[in-house]
């Protein structure tokens, strides 16, 4: 079949510098006035450029040319040629109909994060540039007339995200391969042949995509199909009919954990039986001439697909648990809420469906589900001794304004990190620590936009509890590991501008280091509209400031956008969005250690501009009016 398995999610750093059109500027430039004294000029010239804080001759970024631009310069347009592609996103063509990608993606789980396809460290790629361009030597700076100078974006691409963008939009153009396969007439099973079918090279499509990132082009890609053929074919399966007739007639099956079963028989089993392609050593596969073409796994009857790991979703959601901390609270210097610790548990899906499978095999009835295992960090027997002595630092937002649903999803977040002990040494990830966001833990629904409708999805609030938690550990004196700010401003946590913190399940993360040597107690509170978060611990002398934001390059936002809907009556006009100004903004976080070292750390924010947002009712949508537009907005309303 086509391969679709995507790269790891990498993050290109800058390739040496290549030369460009060096044989016609050397056969000129020698002719006149002979190579030697040419690169004296060529480096006298590019030692005025450089003191004169501009980027030498024939500078580029990927495809961008900075060129003569001072430092500053060439940073801004930079900004702005990778806000330009956020905008522009994706376009393939298939069959003379375009399609556009956004760049920016939403979670419908939890609608106030946006996640970047693409992420651009213009920061580290400029310094990187100018770092190389001032340790060049005389010679290096007069073959700088003769060279071009061309460094890759610092970049950072979500390949396996981009891949599943890719399916969703394109597979409905195509028809897969299919495997031979099992039918059943009643409860009598027959074989199925197979067939081939037409499919997208993904790969290809996600490599010419990467690489026109890397070169800060907005990609653009004319895609076709391509033969898809099946893995297994009927002469692979022909033996095997018997012990899918064995397997059908025996049962029931069940799977066991810590005394309940969960049964597996009848149309159910019918329905996942299927051939794959069992893990092993295999056997090798030659051509005519004896060459080797690859290893083949034995086929194998069993439960795949589809149906069987749905049911084993529904399995893992009723045993999965995160391990459970020791926990208690300080009131008057003593502990008064106590929780033992336990293992945290989680249904491991690879694992059961082999045991599974082999239980098939061999008749057997009942298998037990196989599960990871978490151990807790902070056991039961460690509570009382864990230096909890005093107050170390506060975090605190307003919430002011907030919907009902969104102030209860605070509320809950809130509650659940209540309570939890940061060990010495243990980098923080509050990701992990809400997981997981959706109703069986409690979380409310919001009205989003989707589509031409505004449905309920559950989420939102939960950028308050990063926003939070970033200002405790700013005035805690704590290192920060990852911080990542909105996309645009948000009302609700300003001022300050700038010292926001975005959330997304699994990125972006806000995770920080206890490097206190006891550990921390969290503490949370709700007091009317102000969101309180307070460490506890044992202070070591430390003291930590942050510096008033600087807030500059303000950018006004454009036009209100229309959108039009027919979930609202005809001429009824709702504004789900204010408008808000773009800008830059930045603060300087500084920690003073007992011995006197000092670290000073400049977080930096980049706002987008974005307009009043307003939906309009309508009767019918106009047709040209675009499901891409609203899926736009809902992602950048989403954070």
């Amino acid at each position: 079949m086509v391969s679709k398995q995507p790269k790891k999610k990498e993050t290109q750093a800058p390739p040496p510098r290549f030369a460009a059109n060096i044989a016609g500027r050397l056969l000129l430039v020698g002719i006149a006035i002979g190579i030697p004294g040419y690169l004296f000029l060529g480096a006298v010239f590019a030692a005025g450029q450089l003191s004169s804080g501009k980027l030498l001759p024939h500078t580029y970024i990927g495809a961008f040319n900075v060129s003569g631009k001072t430092f500053d310069q060439a940073r801004e347009s930079l900004q702005t040629k990778v806000d330009e592609i956020a905008v522009t996103g994706i376009a393939l063509t298939f069959q003379g109909e375009q399609f556009t990608i956004e760049t920016t993606l939403t979670d419908e789980a939890n609608p106030e994060i946006a996640y970047p396809l693409v992420t651009y460290d213009v920061d580290t790629t400029m310094d990187a540039l100018l770092s190389e361009q001032t340790a060049l030597s005389p010679l290096d700076r007069g073959l700088r007339l003769l060279f071009s100078d061309i460094m890759a974006p610092v970049v950072t691409i979500d390949n396996e995200t981009l891949l599943k963008v890719l399916e969703k939009e394109l597979s409905p153009y195509e028809t897969p391969a299919q495997n031979a396969g099992i039918v059943f007439s009643g409860e009598t099973p027959s074989l199925k042949t197979e067939q081939s079918g037409m499919a997208f090279d993904y790969a290809s499509i996600t490599d010419d995509v990467v690489a026109q990132f890397a070169l800060l082009i907005p990609p653009t890609r004319e895609v076709s199909l391509v033969q898809d053929e099946p893995d297994i074919r009927m002469a692979d399966v022909e033996d095997l009919l018997p012990s899918v007739q064995t397997i059908a007639e025996g049962g029931p099956y069940a799977l066991s954990f810590e005394g309940t079963e969960w049964k597996l028989e009848g149309d159910m089993v019918r329905l996942a039986l299927a051939f794959y392609r069992r893990e092993g050593e295999g056997d090798q596969a030659t051509n005519g001439d004896g060459t080797v073409l690859g290893t083949q796994q034995e086929v194998a009857v069993g439960v795949a697909g589809e149906p069987i790991e749905t049911w084993l979703d529904g399995i893992a959601v009723e045993i999965s648990r995160p391990a459970q901390e020791a926990k208690f609270e300080m009131q008057n210097g003593r502990v008064t809420v106590f929780q033992p610790s336990k293992n945290g548990v989680a249904l491991n899906v690879e694992k059961t469906l082999a045991a599974l499978n082999a239980a098939l095999a061999e008749g057997s009835a009942t298998v037990e589900i196989a599960v990871d295992e978490t151990a807790p960090e902070i056991k039961t027997d460690e509570v009382n001794t864990l230096g909890i002595t005093e107050l170390v630092g506060m975090g605190k937002t307003n919430f002011a304004g907030s919907p009902k649903n969104r102030r209860f999803n605070i509320g809950l977040a809130a509650q659940k990190l209540n309570g939890i002990l940061i060990a010495p040494g243990e980098t923080f990830s509050l990701v992990k620590a809400l997981s997981p966001i959706d109703k069986a833990n409690g979380y409310l629904p919001e009205l989003v936009i989707k589509g031409n409708r505004t449905i309920p999805e559950v989420g939102g609030g939960l950028c308050q509890i990063g926003t939070t938690f970033f200002r405790l550990v700013l005035d805690s004196g704590l290192p920060i590991v990852e911080r990542k700010n909105h996309s645009y401003r948000v009302s609700y946590y300003e001022p300050p501008v700038g010292m926001d913190a975005t959330i997304y399940d699994p990125k972006p993360d806000f995770r920080f280091t206890n490097d206190f040597t006891t550990n921390l107690l969290l503490q949370t509170n709700i007091d009317g509209d102000n969101l309180i978060f307070e460490f506890y611990g044992t202070e070591d002398g430390r003291t930590a400031t942050s510096s008033v934001p600087k807030i500059y390059n303000v950018v006004r936002p454009g036009p209100t956008k229309i959108i039009e809907t027919t979930d609202l009556a005809p001429g009824t006009r709702k504004c789900i969005e204010k408008a808000h100004n773009g800008s830059d903004a930045d603060f300087t976080y500084s920690v003073t250690y007992p011995d006197g070292t000092v670290k000073n750390e400049v977080f930096k924010s980049h706002y987008k501009a974005w307009p009043e947002v307003c939906l309009v009712g309508v009767t019918e949508k106009s047709p040209d009016t675009q499901d891409t537009e609203l899926e736009n907005v809902k992602a950048e309303l989403a954070d």
